[in-house]
This record gives structure tokens, C-alpha cells and sequence, in this order.
């Protein structure tokens, strides 16, 4: 661990978050999907925690669509960091994205995590494979292909051997990109001003120049929230991963309610167990209760209710399955299911 440490101020660490966010409109219409909330928290703080862990030397963070929304969160999240903004005035895609970081990283390798992904993935470990095999660029992957007919990273003897197709060896093992990597100086060097072709397109030149591209696979908590189902079904997992620890909310690995807590001012309660209060508000299990919010009586909260934000509700509310961040009055009667609510705005989770 301590050899890791002395290796990691040598990154640079990005976070992606220029994309559109078409597929989880009407919510991206107003705000960009990195800084839609995971459990509270915008997806951009919570990806930036994970890389602020590994003390690397700086930071960037791109963007494009609604760009001045994550200028402004960058500028004010509450680390002390050395944060550098890539704005790109036209899109640049996912291999093009790395030309105006040249003059940022200066020469450094960088750790690269999508801004639409929530996961544990372990970096540190994806850092260690990187540092001892020898490869010019490393992709961090699932124990599994995605399916759905998304590219399979065919790995042997951890190195990736192909991209797509079908099983080239009868030895090698199928996986999906976990949107987690490490690129290194030469690989980068090779992508020039004004391409517009995808980063997957240079790991395929790579490996037909016989260049060796690392391959570290885990099992883990891992979702691209890009889907308003995969939003709902990362939140409903990991509630019911949270129920499991019965109320050892420290081991929150995401970091989720240490960041709420330290930076937003906000603890939650979480339910595991069916409970009724003194005004008769009945709590189903499991779900997650901010401290922001208050139930006017003989309301229902769960299976599944995620609260956060302010929220004050009159009598005889019901939510379940629902995830609710923001500040708002619900009258009574309201009845809220398989939606996020966000921004003024509700979204269908199913």
C-alpha cells in the first residue's frame, strides 16, 4: 500500500462528464446527468471522492453540454483540491476529450471514471495491475460481459487480447468495460487535435500495433445510471446492501453519508426494520429518511422510499419506491410511486 501511494501522485485523476444524458430526459433537460443524486449526493461529488482517495497529483473534470452548471460545481465542491475544468465548446466524444488535457497533466498517466457510473470498483488495485505490467493503457472491467450486444473484453493472463467479435481463445475470459482506466502518455500522445473517433477505437489500433493494454476485472457494485431503470434498480440494490449491515451505515463504501453529513449538512435514518411513530406515520423497510424531512401523520413511507432534501409532507402521505431529493411541501393525500422527483420535476423509474 505504501508503494501505491508513492506511484499515485504520478495521475492525474478525470472525471467525464461532458455527455448529453439523452436516455434519462426530462431530468437532463435541466440538469447534466453527473449531477444528478445518487442517494443525495450528484453522481460528479461522489466520483470525484473515489478519485480524492487516491491522493493523486491533480484533477479534471470535462464538460460540454449545460457546462456551466458543472464549471459551478466544480468551483464550489467543497475539497480543497487542485480541480482543472476542461470546457469543450463542441463535443469532442471519448477519445477527442483528451486532447485539451495535454497542457494539464503535463506528461502524467491518467485515472479515468465515467461521471454516469456508480461503483466500489477498487482503483487502487486497477493502479497496481497498471504499474507492473507494463501497459500503455490499463481498462478497469466487470466479472461479467454487460450483454444487451455491448462490446465483450476478451482478457488472458491479464491483458486484454480483443475487442468484441467472438471468443478469439478458448482460454481467454469475456468482460464488461466498467468505465474505469488508466491511460498512459504514449496512448494519449497518439490521439491528435480535431479526432472525433472513440477512445475504443484507439485500444483497437493499440493492440494491432502488438501494444500491451492492461486488463484488471472485479466483482462489484457497479451501474451506469444512464437508464431511469438502471437509476432505480442501483438505488433499490443498495438500499437492500445497506439493510443487510443493520444500520452500520460506516460501511457505506461509496462515501455516500460521510460526504451528506461532513459537506451538506444532512444524516439519514435508515429503516431495516418496520417501525410506527407517535403520529401514527408508519415506516416500511427498507427505505432511507433524511433529516430534512418531516410527515404531517398517518402517512406511509417504504417499501423503498428514498428521502432527501427538506421535504414536508401533510397528512396521510404515501411514497414507496420512489426516490424523492428535493426541497418541496407535499399536500395531503399524495401518493408518489416508481418515480424520482427532482428539480421540480418527476421521472418514471419503471
Amino acid at each position: 500500500m505504501d508503494s501505491y501511494f508513492a506511484h499515485s501522485i504520478h495521475y492525474v485523476g478525470v472525471v467525464l462528464a461532458a455527455g448529453f444524458g439523452s436516455r434519462l430526459k426530462p431530468m437532463t433537460k435541466l440538469v447534466p446527468k453527473p449531477l444528478i443524486p445518487f442517494m443525495g449526493v450528484p453522481l460528479l461529488y461522489l466520483n470525484l471522492e473515489r478519485l480524492a482517495a487516491l491522493g493523486l497529483d491533480r484533477y479534471i473534470v470535462n464538460a460540454h453540454y449545460l457546462a456551466d452548471q458543472i464549471v459551478e460545481a466544480v468551483d464550489i465542491y467543497p475539497r480543497h483540491l487542485p480541480i482543472h475544468t476542461s470546457v469543450e465548446p463542441e463535443i469532442l466524444g471519448t477519445g477527442g476529450a483528451y486532447v485539451p488535457m495535454h497542457k494539464i497533466r503535463k506528461g502524467k498517466p491518467l485515472v479515468v471514471v465515467n461521471g454516469d457510473i456508480i461503483s466500489d470498483f477498487n482503483f487502487v488495485n486497477l493502479i497496481s495491475h497498471h504499474e507492473t505490467s507494463g501497459a500503455v493503457a490499463s481498462m478497469g472491467l466487470l466479472d461479467q460481459p454487460h450483454g444487451g450486444g455491448e462490446a465483450v473484453i476478451w482478457v488472458k493472463q491479464g491483458q486484454v487480447i480483443q475487442i468484441g467479435g467472438e471468443r478469439p481463445d478458448g482460454n481467454c475470459t469475456g468482460h464488461g468495460y466498467a468505465c474505469v482506466q488508466i491511460l498512459g502518455d504514449q496512448f494519449l500522445n497518439k490521439i491528435k487535435t480535431g479526432s472525433k473517433k472513440p477512445i475504443i477505437s484507439y485500444y483497437k489500433e493499440a493492440l494491432a500495433q502488438g501494444q500491451v493494454i492492461g486488463a484488471y476485472a472485479e466483482k462489484c457494485f457497479w451501474y451506469d445510471l444512464g437508464t431511469p431503470k438502471n437509476y432505480w434498480k442501483a438505488h433499490r440494490d443498495y438500499l437492500v446492501r445497506l439493510s443487510s449491515t443493520k444500520g452500520a451505515m460506516d460501511l457505506d463504501e461509496l462515501g455516500i453519508f460521510g460526504f451528506s453529513k461532513n459537506f451538506m449538512n444532512t444524516t439519514y435514518r435508515l429503516v431495516d426494520e418496520d417501525f410506527k411513530d407517535q403520529e401514527n406515520n408508519h415506516y416500511l423497510s427498507p427505505s432511507l429518511i433524511g433529516n430534512g424531512v418531516s410527515l404531517g401523520g398517518n402517512s406511509l413511507l417504504g417499501p423503498f422510499a428514498i428521502t432527501t432534501g427538506n421535504i414536508s409532507m401533510n397528512a396521510n402521505v404515501r411514497i414507496r419506491d420512489s426516490v424523492v431529493c428535493d426541497n418541496l411541501q407535499l399536500p395531503e393525500q399524495t401518493f408518489m410511486q416508481d418515480c424520482l422527483y427532482f428539480k421540480g420535476m418527476t421521472m418514471p423509474l419503471k
